[in-house]
């Protein structure tokens, strides 16, 4: 397994991987500074989204955490052995804390202003009108809106050579 990110992605070491797209939280989209950097994936350093939490005190993305121990079984800090037991979902303050930062809409170059919390931005940018994949769908809607006034403008122009010929 490798793990596909945002906007790069890593390459497999030999044998058959399962890819995983993580879309991290980068940290230029933080309303206001970070203030724990401990809040940060200890392999990709974006804000930790699904995150896991070891014994040491640090932690990462599950996926992150996942893809580094098919690779290596030593903890990315200090090298020790480090195996899927150790991991912990974080503690209730962590996930406090995480629920209460403001993040900018992956869809501000787009033209959306939102800032939601934590917790709700991807439902957010799953339904944002700048969202790339309503596009298509808004574009079909504009191309058949646009067929019927075709035909509404060609129906009137019939209409209209028949006044002019009586």
């Amino acid at each position: 397994m490798y793990v596909m990110y945002g906007r790069a992605s890593q390459v497999p070491r030999g044998g058959r991987s399962r890819h995983i797209f993580i879309q991290f939280i980068d940290t230029d989209r933080l309303k206001k500074a970070l203030e724990f950097e401990e809040l940060l994936c200890i392999i990709c350093h974006n804000l930790v989204d699904n995150p896991v939490h070891h014994i040491e005190l640090w932690m990462g993305f599950k996926a992150c955490i996942e893809d580094w121990l098919t690779r290596d079984n030593s903890c990315p800090v200090d090298r020790k052995n480090l195996t899927p037991e150790l991991l912990r979902p974080p503690p209730r303050i962590v996930r406090s804390v995480l629920a209460r930062i403001e993040i900018r809409c992956s869809f501000l170059s787009r033209g959306c202003n939102n800032c939601e919390k934590y917790e709700v931005i991807k439902e957010h940018e799953e339904d944002c009108t700048f969202n790339p994949k309503w596009e298509n769908k808004y574009v079909v809607y504009l191309k058949e809106k646009l067929a019927e006034k075709d035909w509404e403008v060609l129906e009137l122009k019939a209409q209209l050579n028949q006044i002019k010929y009586r």
